[in-house]
């Protein structure tokens, strides 16, 4: 025994030393070809023709050129077209061969049809400029003038991890108030204006399923140039939004994203700079008390009603304190009442949860939903209408998977706006129509309470509400709500019958973030609330589930031309580039 021991030992080992070799070699024979940057410059001068500059950092380990598409479109022309190496000088070769070898083709480029090519010359990891010049790169429309251009497509080896455009003029001052505008398509990124200057980044790699379109809004008759189109520049707008990101009708109404907490809270950081400045810091102090004194936290109220329970939701339906619980927590309530939503289509009938070990990882759970087959009952709340839309559109065959949902909701985030959107107005609706909060089409009002007033005003920044006096007992009971679902002492009140409410009351405890806590306390106060409630339907976890299921959601998007979030899609066929390519 001792001896089949010590011989098993020595082939591990010489198994381990095998791999070892075997692995590291495997290593070498992997080729590379990454585009590890892309910076493109594109200067313009008064007749519309655009000086491009890119700067490409390459890593290559097989291969003997890479080339570029550009396509033209109308009068357009390129010339003046260069390449280096690390700061080398290609020579141009008139009648480029494709098929040449890297040797042949080392510090040589030149064009064949509309790619652009160079050779690879050296391995490993060097800086490539491309340097061209494209005549009538703007184009005069009928009410406009416009830059349409597609520097990259999708399906290309050549996807940067890292882009970044800028487009200047060294005559003119590009910005919003100058009458620019800037859209960008194709890729998580951001689209700005920067000291007279337009900037387009990316956020995250690219790969192959990506590409890169920027459109910029231009005051009619600003350059010279000779591509002239009838279409008017709205025509074109309209086109590109089809199946993006961006809202066409914010768009025609010169709007930004409304309710914008963050642009809210960043003009008061500014404030709180100023009144530094001016020696006012102890004004702001009191500020910001006064508004938490009619506007406070969740967990000051519960302080305040401590030992106090409420065992209903005050106001009948959550759905309809979305606004009020937003300036109660300290976390954001609308990922919350993605998770309410998601419960009340199961409760509903609508959605059933699966949840099962990962094929890949066993102790990792995959969280699915399944539609049923029927339409949402007609007094369904709006937001969970638009919700259940969303979660049919993300949809293969009627399931919907947990990575399925977050890249639908990352490449439409738009649409996850206008569900934001939905819980605060029908939570609008509700608190004018009970007299919670003032009409939004109410201006500043004047009360007998000054202090009150104040802090309605700070509201109307930070929150993009006010209450009336009215709302202050609903706050009230949703703390003592609280208290009651956090209160696990009371098990003698919770007799089977009243359990028949918890599936109701659930949707409260998801509102306030602790859903998963009250299932499991509940659970040990009253074992069969899991085999009676429907929730449990599908799997022993809904309420983890559902919360990890709803996390991440969150994104924001800018449906406006002066800059913000760019579309994963979108964009049109118009206008040139192509921005095909690879290696070869």
């Amino acid at each position: 025994m001792g001896k089949i021991r010590v011989r098993a030992l020595w082939l591990l080992f010489l198994a381990c030393i095998v791999s070892f070799f075997v692995l590291g070699n495997s290593q070498k024979v992997v080729a590379e070809q990454t585009v590890n940057r892309m910076n493109i410059d594109v200067s313009l001068n008064d007749q519309g023709t655009a000086t491009i500059k890119e700067n490409w950092s390459v890593t290559a380990d097989e291969g003997s050129e890479i080339y570029k598409v550009v396509k033209l479109v109308g009068p357009q022309e390129l010339s003046n077209y260069q390449v280096s190496m690390d700061g080398r000088q290609f020579t141009r070769q008139s009648n480029w061969q494709t098929d040449n070898n890297r040797q042949q083709k080392a510090y040589q480029y030149g064009q064949n049809g509309d790619e652009l090519n160079w050779g690879i010359t050296s391995y490993g990891t060097h800086e490539y400029t491309i340097q061209y010049q494209i005549s009538n790169f703007v184009e005069q429309t009928a009410t406009k003038q416009m830059i349409a251009w597609q520097f990259l497509n999708s399906d290309v080896t050549i996807s940067p991890k890292n882009l970044q455009v800028v487009v200047h003029d060294p005559n003119r001052q590009l910005s919003v108030d100058n009458g620019y505008g800037v859209w960008g398509f194709g890729f998580d990124g951001e689209t700005a204006f920067n000291k007279g200057q337009v900037t387009m980044q990316s956020s995250k790699n690219l790969s192959e399923d990506n590409y890169v379109k920027m459109i910029v809004q231009i005051p009619k008759n600003t350059y010279d140039t000779a591509y002239k189109t009838t279409r008017s520049f709205d025509s074109y707008m309209q086109e590109a939004f089809k199946g993006s990101d961006y809202n066409y009708q914010d768009y025609k109404n010169g709007e930004t994203v409304k309710n914008d907490q963050g642009r809210r809270l960043a003009l008061i950081v500014v404030t709180v700079v100023i009144l530094l400045v001016l020696g006012a810091g102890i004004w702001l102090l009191l500020w910001y008390r006064n508004y938490r004194r009619y506007y406070p936290t969740i967990k000051t109220l519960q302080k305040q009603t401590k030992g106090e329970y409420y065992r209903e939701i005050p106001t009948g339906s959550i759905y309809n304190v979305y606004q009020l619980l937003s300036a109660m927590l300290s976390t954001t309530v609308t990922s919350n009442f993605l998770s309410v939503g998601l419960l009340q289509l199961m409760r509903d009938q609508y959605l059933t949860i699966q949840t099962k070990d990962a094929e890949k990882k066993p102790n990792k759970k995959k969280i699915t939903f399944i539609l049923a087959d029927k339409e949402l009952a007609a007094d369904t709340p709006e937001p969970i209408q638009k919700l259940h839309e969303l979660l049919k559109q993300a949809a293969k065959d009627g399931v919907v998977t947990q990575k399925d949902f977050g890249k639908y909701l990352s490449k439409h985030s738009k649409k996850l706006e206008a569900l934001t959107k939905a819980f605060d107005h029908y939570s609008q609706q509700y608190g004018e129509a009970n007299d919670l909060v003032y009409s939004t089409k109410t201006k500043r009002v004047k009360t007998d309470d000054k202090k009150r007033d104040r802090a309605n005003r700070a509201a109307s920044w930070l929150q993009g509400f006010r209450k009336k006096p009215a709302a202050d007992e609903v706050d009230l009971n949703l703390a003592r709500l609280k208290n009651y679902l956090q209160e696990f002492t009371l098990i003698n009140e919770r007799t089977p019958q009243e359990v028949g409410l918890w599936d109701d009351l659930m949707l409260a405890a998801a509102a306030f973030g602790i859903a998963e806590e009250v299932a499991e306390q509940l659970t040990v106060a009253y074992p069969e609330y899991q085999a009676e409630s429907v929730y449990y339907h599908g799997s022993f976890f809904p309420f983890f589930a559902v919360q990890h299921f709803s996390s991440g959601a969150m994104t924001t998007a800018v449906s406006t031309g002066s800059g913000g979030a760019t579309s994963m899609s979108g964009g049109g066929s118009f206008g040139g580039g192509s921005g095909g390519g690879g290696f070869r």
